[in-house]
């Protein structure tokens, strides 16, 4: 349930006892347990500077519900329902994907030498990987570009995983996903570097695109973001129609 990068094996078995004892009902053990887990969250964020009010609400309600409500299908969706914000939560404290970006590189960082033990560790962190996606559709910039182009990166390791996974020519594979690995590496470094914002002026992104640069490639290249450059490709292609009609 909870993240296998942030947090250690202790609060991992917790989160998944947690849910657990929800699904059999076992509303008491449960409440020990969060308490446990709450600790656990809680020291690993303070320790890092991430303000936990949010977290600690969330704890709160879940405590509440597991001592009131009477037992069936609808508490147990509830609580459920709760310990799954938990969860986004914690993977993603800050809700700046960026950063969480730089968790999961660390995490990597951890995983090496390559072995057949460690290749859950590696698809959970891709899945992490792809589970930011919206957040970073949200950002709006050249980061998001750099996100898409580190996923597939991750779509190249996900797929020599599964090879080992299978027990497919391994020793092959295992060479296959140090590359793989590198690669990936070097991808996410792009995305957590600030993207460095180039001047650039309407006239000069028109220019671009009427030699047939992307609006894309250009976004890559300045750091501005692709609605920047369309607003600016529109201010140009209005003051050269508002030129031509003064002329």
């Amino acid at each position: 349930m909870v993240s296998l990068r942030l947090y250690a094996k202790d609060a991992k078995l917790l989160a998944e006892r947690l849910a657990e004892q929800i699904s059999n009902s076992d509303y008491e053990e449960a409440r020990l347990t969060a308490m446990k887990l709450h600790d656990e969250l809680l020291k690993h964020l303070m320790t890092r500077g991430i303000n936990t009010n949010e977290l600690s609400e969330l704890f709160h309600r879940l405590d509440f519900y597991l001592r009131t409500h009477s037992d069936g299908a609808n508490k147990r969706k509830l609580l459920l329902s709760i310990l799954a914000q938990i969860d986004r939560k914690t993977k993603n404290p800050t809700g700046d994907p960026v950063e969480t970006i730089v968790d999961i590189y660390d995490a990597l960082m951890d995983v090496v030498p390559f072995s057949k033990e460690n290749i859950g560790t590696l698809k959970a962190l891709i899945r992490e990987l792809h589970e930011l996606r919206s957040d970073f559709m949200k950002l709006r910039d050249v980061r998001y570009n750099y996100y898409i182009q580190m996923m597939q990166e991750a779509e190249k390791m996900q797929t020599t995983l599964a090879r080992l996974s299978g027990g497919l020519d391994t020793k092959q594979a295992l060479n296959d996903l140090a590359k793989n690995y590198s690669d990936l590496l070097m991808a996410m470094q792009k995305v957590m570097t600030p993207p460095l914002r180039l001047e650039i002026s309407p006239e000069k992104v028109s220019h671009l695109v009427e030699k047939g640069v992307p609006i894309q490639e250009i976004s890559k290249a300045t750091g501005h973001s692709e609605d920047e450059l369309r607003a600016m490709l529109t201010q140009a292609r209005i003051e050269a129609t508002q030129g031509a009609e003064n002329a």
